[in-house]
């Protein structure tokens, strides 16, 4: 009789371990799934304002939106498992930041500041370890955001083609670079999260979209990008050659192709876009003095002394100290915050 009771009672105590077992096996289910949407989400959201900051579309015309760099911070908050190796690469990238800030401390300007802080934060959202993901959501939102990027994008060509050939296509950004640099990163979602007759029907819109931009830093890049993802495939596994050779055969016939069509259908775009790639390359550019100036007025005033050698003009300086955007992210690198910093 004792033994029954005492039986009956270790099953009882079992029973209720294992449901306390399946309850929280369930609950920690729902917070991983949980944890996925609310990252995946924040990831999408930082793509919105990124795609926003300095365009028409809002006031704040700014690449350092308090917007973003609040939702980069929640991101590390919520995942704040880093990767040790990649760590210590950004922590000398992150400290290398700050001694140019104080270094250069007596001529930064609040734009500074936030270079300063927006970068760092940067950094140690690529230090992180892979973070949980929904994958079918986020490949559903940015399948959606690629079709609505097209059709503004397309809204704001036809209503600006009466330009007679004097201003660039930009987008719905305030320069024509900066409306490629939105296409390039365009095109390299399409080709992670789309595949067959969809990705090409939107490779094809991004494509020409860049041609009537007439940024040649864009089309040269597109063209890269293009060859590279002949060689590679979306997870960066590389093809056997045999595929390759193909796989770029396709794409030169392919690109020639869209070249076609857009002499056919826009040939103002057309012939805009390889007079400046053609005529004037990079040599010449349509701010105060060439990009070869820029850049080689910039590498001399980074050896003028050893203090602007090892730590720059300080972040965000560079570019005010040169009368312009430099139109290249290595010369801002160095010039803003050293030569030990690009490297």
């Amino acid at each position: 009789m004792v033994s029954d009771k005492l039986s009956y009672m270790c099953l009882y105590v079992l029973k209720h371990i294992r449901s306390m077992y399946e309850n929280i096996c369930s609950y920690s289910r729902r917070t991983l799934e949980l944890r996925k949407n609310i990252n995946t989400l924040i990831l999408f959201s930082i793509l919105i304002a990124d795609l926003l900051s300095r365009t028409d579309l809002t006031v704040d015309r700014s690449i350092y939106n308090t917007i973003n760099f609040v939702l980069c911070i929640c991101f590390v908050l919520l995942n704040p498992a880093f990767n040790k190796v990649l760590s210590g690469i950004f922590l000398i990238s992150i400290t290398l930041i700050l001694l140019s800030m104080l270094f250069n401390a007596s001529q930064l300007h609040s734009g500074s500041i936030n270079a300063f802080m927006f970068t760092s934060v940067s950094w140690v959202m690529l230090s992180l370890n892979r973070p949980v993901l929904n994958y079918s959501l986020m490949r559903v939102l940015i399948y959606n955001y690629l079709i609505i990027g097209i059709g503004l994008s397309i809204y704001y060509l036809l209503s600006d083609y009466d330009f007679n050939n004097l201003v660039q296509n930009k987008n719905f950004n305030i320069n024509p670079n900066g409306a490629s640099i939105y296409f390039l990163g365009s095109i390299m979602l399409t080709f992670v999260v789309t595949n067959g007759w969809k990705m090409w029907m939107i490779l094809s819109s991004y494509v020409l979209l860049i041609l009537t931009t007439g940024s040649r830093a864009g089309m040269v890049s597109m063209s890269l990008m293009l060859i590279i993802f002949a060689i590679y495939d979306h997870k960066l596994n590389i093809i056997p050659r045999h595929t390759a050779f193909k796989n770029i055969f396709r794409r030169v016939f392919y690109f020639t192709g869209l070249l076609f069509s857009l002499y056919l259908l826009m040939p103002s775009y057309f012939e805009f876009a390889f007079r400046r790639l053609i005529q004037k390359g990079v040599s010449i550019s349509d701010s105060e003095f060439g990009r070869m100036e820029k850049w080689g007025y910039a590498l001399n005033e980074s050896t003028t002394s050893l203090q602007v050698f090892l730590f720059g003009k300080g972040p965000a300086m560079a570019s005010d100290s040169m009368g312009g955007g430099l139109h290249s992210s290595y010369v801002e690198a160095f010039a803003s915050f050293g030569w030990p910093y690009l490297f």
